[in-house]
């Protein structure tokens, strides 16, 4: 055989193993598109500060019958923006607790608030605390289940609080996407279902 050919055939061997062994192998994470609200000016002028809390007493996400679909999951969740004109944006890989405190300050800064990392006792804190999340595949559905409780204020005004529990489901289809379909839909749900004007209302730091 022409060595050139052999080693052509060799090559062509060697990637479609490489290729093989990418396409089987399993993901680490799951897919977020948060669907981003419109641009307003509801909290304009207003700061805030994000605290995020798991208050989750079993911080599993996946159920055992989920985790066999995702045998190499780490826990980690790939985050996207889906901004008001569908354009995609990709905001980069987090744990959940990560994932979720991005999500609500893309929120707000939406609405018009800016986002400080500073602790200062005039600046108001909002702290969000997951209570439940999880993801789960029952018969042909995945089930996605997302709780938690947000608290609003500064350290010596008035706190206000709020609960949001939302659960969604979607036919399971093929491969994996079904998982992150539902995990988007509620994630995105949930984050935007929080009334923060009435909220910033309540601890009086609206008028």
């Amino acid at each position: 055989m022409n060595p050139s050919i052999r080693r052509i055939r060799i090559g062509l061997v060697v990637l479609l193993t490489v290729c093989c062994c990418l396409a089987c192998a399993g993901r680490t994470y799951l897919m977020v598109d948060y669907a981003v609200p419109p641009a307003t000016d509801a909290l304009k002028g207003q700061t805030v500060r994000i605290a995020m809390v798991d208050d989750r007493g079993k911080t599993a996400v996946l159920t055992p019958q989920a985790a066999d679909r995702f045998t190499d999951f780490a826990d980690r969740y790939s985050l996207a923006w889906v901004m008001p004109d569908k354009e995609k944006v990709l905001a980069g890989e987090h744990d959940l607790l990560t994932a979720m405190a991005e999500a609500f300050k893309k929120r707000l800064t939406q609405m018009g608030a800016v986002v400080s990392l500073r602790s200062h006792p005039d600046i108001p804190v909002l702290t969000v605390s997951l209570t439940r999340m999880t993801v789960d595949l029952q018969e042909r559905k995945w089930i996605v289940d997302l709780s938690y409780e947000a608290v609003l204020g500064k350290a010596s005004g008035a706190q206000v609080k709020e609960t949001v529990r939302g659960n969604a489901e979607r036919v399971r289809v093929i491969g994996r996407k079904g998982a992150d379909m539902v995990l988007s839909d509620i994630f995105s749900d949930a984050t935007n279902r929080l009334d923060l004007v009435k909220m910033f209302k309540q601890a009086q730091l609206l008028p």
